[in-house]
């Protein structure tokens, strides 16, 4: 199944749905905005994060809310 794109995601997260995404099928930008749309308790929850930095990790958080935005770090 092909990735969903950003519009997708801003999309399913603005009705109140999460989802888990690999970190490497974004860019931080498009992530970021992702954990913007995030609403009523929706969570977006991110693995194969090596790539981004904790700065990175740490803005993407941010723009989640709290709870919002769970890392799964292995």
């Amino acid at each position: 199944m092909p990735k969903r794109t950003l519009a997708d995601l801003v999309a399913i997260a603005t009705y109140g749905g999460g989802f888990d995404l690999s970190a490497t099928d974004y860019t931080h930008e498009e992530l970021v905005k992702a954990a913007d749309a995030l609403c009523n308790g929706a969570q977006m929850r991110l693995f194969n994060t090596d790539g981004l930095t904790t700065a990175q990790l740490s803005i993407i958080a941010q723009h989640g809310g709290p709870g919002g935005v769970q890392f799964i770090l292995l």
